[in-house]
């Protein structure tokens, strides 16, 4: 018998897709401000219990990029025939018809993000097998050309300046550095880039890598974009030594890349909390730690860079 308690567009839904399927329950998973994320356990036909997870794209993310569950889902399909560890597609509607706004559907995935890793040397090693094995996708995929370029995204974020700096994150002084730099004299052949690729949107079963979730930035441009936000990320969960041991890592599994401008890349990275640091912190002490952090990394950008 269906939960009378869940939304009935579930219902339906299910049952268009699974004739006489049940939907048993619904539960909300966080999705962030762009997106509504809820998982589903349904019966099928021959009692076997399934469950699955609805992105539903919210008011936000739809007028930011109305297309960007359809270029998600297309990404997610290149990337798990790759074999790279993404949920798979089961469903993809952007008619805004069956929902008020584009969705998909994929495979749950029983897993959990870590932050507290019994072994961190290993956590380190798969975290950055899988931000390489999606790298090295091929980028000239046609499924894949809608997806923005992050080198037109940057440019835009470099030459417009909000009319109010966060003088807290030295965003003043980043920006400053970004205008003389960018853009970059060497850059690296666009690679395939998942955009937010941080401890939070790993997940992990008995210490092995489960799954990466999480594509709504999805985009093509240097891998060291990603590389560097990662850096801030894992810098900020584990430690100064494990970002150094993730950052050598990487370079080892791809030596063929210039790192010749890290140090200018980091400073994007260096620029993505300004004005929005207390929204990502979980409480008043995490964001007081990712503060400190953040002057560390800064300093840090500023010393490799002369300056």
């Amino acid at each position: 018998m269906d939960d009378v308690s869940v939304d009935p567009r579930f219902i339906q839904l299910v049952r268009k897709l699974v004739p006489d399927a049940h939907l048993l329950r619904a539960w909300p998973l966080m999705g962030g401000i762009s997106a509504q994320v809820t998982a589903l356990e349904i019966r099928l036909p021959d009692d076997t219990l399934k469950k699955w997870v609805i992105r539903q794209q919210g008011d936000y993310g739809y007028r930011v990029d109305p297309g960007g569950i359809a270029k998600e889902a297309h990404a997610m399909v290149c990337l798990k025939d790759a074999g790279v560890a993404v949920p798979g597609l089961i469903y993809q509607d952007d008619t805004r018809t069956l929902l008020d706004f584009p969705f998909l559907i994929m495979e749950y995935i029983d897993g959990e993000a870590q932050f507290a890793p019994p072994d961190l040397p290993r956590y380190l090693e798969q975290f950055t097998q899988q931000l390489v094995r999606i790298h090295i996708v091929d980028a000239s995929l046609p499924a894949l050309q809608p997806l923005p370029n992050l080198h037109d995204a940057y440019t835009l974020k470099v030459q417009n300046q909000p009319a109010t700096l966060d003088d807290t994150l030295q965003e003043g002084r980043i920006r400053q550095a970004l205008a003389a730099f960018w853009p970059f004299s060497r850059m690296n052949a666009v690679n395939l880039l998942h955009g937010d690729y941080w401890p939070g949107n790993v997940l992990w079963r008995d210490e092995m890598l489960a799954a990466v979730i999480d594509f709504e930035d999805v985009a093509l441009g240097d891998p060291l974009a990603d590389l560097s936000n990662s850096r801030i990320e894992v810098l900020w969960a584990f430690g100064t030594e494990a970002m150094r041991d993730f950052t050598r890592l990487y370079q080892a599994l791809r030596p063929e890349l210039d790192y010749a401008n890290l140090a200018q890349w980091d400073l994007f990275a260096a620029l993505r909390p300004a004005g929005q640091i207390s929204e990502w912190a979980w409480n008043a002490d995490d964001e007081r730690h990712m503060r400190e952090v953040h002057a560390w990394f800064v300093a840090d950008i500023f010393e490799r860079l002369g300056q």
